[in-house]
């Protein structure tokens, strides 16, 4: 059960991985991300190195003594293991970019034959498919209606609500814990509750992006989504705010709030259900909240 369950995992890590798009297939988003930091202050290196120097030298200040030292100690190694974790990605990154261009030229044959709507439609094709047809043993005539199978497919999973844990043998599905459930009990219906990531407070226009590669974000708005992943960093950089209906303190949308300094909450559940874009939004990333203001 653990090996299949780890295998599951790699597989879809490396199918994940496989079939998103990259930035030189869109190389307008890089473009925009750097054309909205055009007018940002650029500080020095050793500027950012004071900077964090005294962050640090603010955070052990609020721990109690006898933690202080073990502490201290342990950031230069925490620093050091974050980027590890960057150096297995780019490596799997660079592994599987041939693959991924090898893909998209298969589908640009198959749309040159009739056979898919648009070249990223090959995507949601099978591997195996794709296998069978470049050796001329399987025809194309089916592949429109399995794209079409697997776009529906995935917009039903888009729809599904993912639980938080899933428990015990039985496998029961729990979307909120007890605590959860006690905290959204006599909250008014302006009001959100999930989970403090990032400190502060940040009023403005909720967007809410549902496809990062068609979501406009203008400088101080509040961008309310599903969930987060590293796709959606470039539209964070305007972001006055951040609202999530799924994930934690050390999911990717949270962890990108803290370093930009922008408040987030994450974990409001039915947080699409009730916020618009348009609407004027409060959110209080110190205590969790997001309030509908108008």
């Amino acid at each position: 059960m653990k090996e299949n369950s780890t295998w599951a995992f790699l597989g879809l890590l490396f199918v994940g991985r496989l079939t998103l798009s990259r930035y030189e297939d869109r190389p307008y988003l890089p473009l925009s991300l750097a054309l909205s930091k055009c007018n940002c202050a650029i500080e020095s290196a050793k500027q950012e190195d004071i900077a964090l120097h005294q962050a640090e030298k603010d955070l052990l200040s609020r721990l109690p003594p006898s933690q202080r030292k073990k502490i201290a100690s342990l950031l230069p190694m925490a620093r050091l293991f974050v980027d590890y974790r960057d150096h297995f990605r780019y490596s799997l990154l660079r592994i599987l970019l041939p693959i991924h261009r090898a893909i998209l030229q298969v589908g640009r044959q198959l749309q040159s034959g009739g056979w898919i709507n648009q070249i990223g439609d090959v995507m949601y094709l099978q591997l195996d498919d794709l296998f069978w047809y470049e050796q001329s043993t399987l025809a194309a005539s089916n592949f429109r209606s399995k794209v079409s199978e697997a776009k529906e497919l995935l917009l039903q999973a888009e729809r599904m609500a993912f639980p938080r844990v899933i428990e015990g043998p039985e496998c029961a599905m729990i979307t909120l814990s007890k605590k959860s459930m006690r905290g959204l009990e006599n909250l008014p219906p302006s009001v959100i509750r999930g989970i403090p990531t990032s400190a502060g407070v940040a009023e403005g226009i909720a967007v809410v992006a549902t496809d990062f590669r068609s979501t406009v974000l203008q400088k101080g708005e509040i961008l309310v989504m599903r969930a987060a992943d590293p796709g959606w960093t470039s539209l964070f950089v305007n972001a006055g705010g951040v609202a999530i209906e799924i994930g934690g303190p050390l999911t990717h949308g949270s962890v990108i709030a803290k370093e930009l300094g922008i408040p987030c909450v994450s974990g409001a559940t039915g947080l699409l259900s009730k916020i618009k874009s348009g609407m004027k939004i409060r959110v209080d990333g110190t205590r969790g909240i997001v309030e509908i203001l108008l």
